[in-house]
């Protein structure tokens, strides 16, 4: 049997989430102001066992599908459209150029010759000897 001959037998199963039949739900009781943690105890309820994560990324899915928006609550009134107002900043005219770098002194630059580095450490830290496992200078 071909895989097509296979595919003509069957239905492929259609990849969906356990959350698609509650998302009108989620999405009415997330607009009232439920936290991810109450709708994991709702869905608990209705015996979908998912993490907060799980809950927080389907419902940020569910935005950006141009998914149904819910219905609003009864309590809550319905808000007129305000309308827009210009805003009052103006464009600006070019751009303005980023500072230029501050220069390191050269005291604290440390040199690229070993010789220099030598003399750079000693005039750092005094004339103390350097031993093996000290870190103050």
């Amino acid at each position: 049997m071909t895989p097509n001959e296979f595919l003509a037998t069957i239905k492929p199963a259609a990849r969906r989430s356990q959350l698609e039949p509650h998302r009108k739900s989620l999405l009415l009781l997330r607009e009232a102001g439920c936290s991810l943690k109450q709708l994991q105890e709702f869905l608990r309820i209705h015996a979908v066992e998912v993490t907060t994560t799980t809950i927080g990324r389907f419902l940020a899915n569910s935005d950006s599908d141009g998914a149904e928006e819910p219905l609003a609550p009864a309590s809550a009134p319905a808000v007129a459209a305000s309308p827009q107002v210009p805003s009052q900043t103006p464009a600006p005219s070019a751009p303005v150029p980023a500072p230029a770098p501050r220069a390191i002194p050269a005291k604290f630059v440390p040199p690229t010759d070993p010789i220099d580095a030598m003399a750079f450490a000693r005039e750092r830290l005094g004339d103390k000897p350097i031993t093996p496992g000290s870190t103050d200078p």
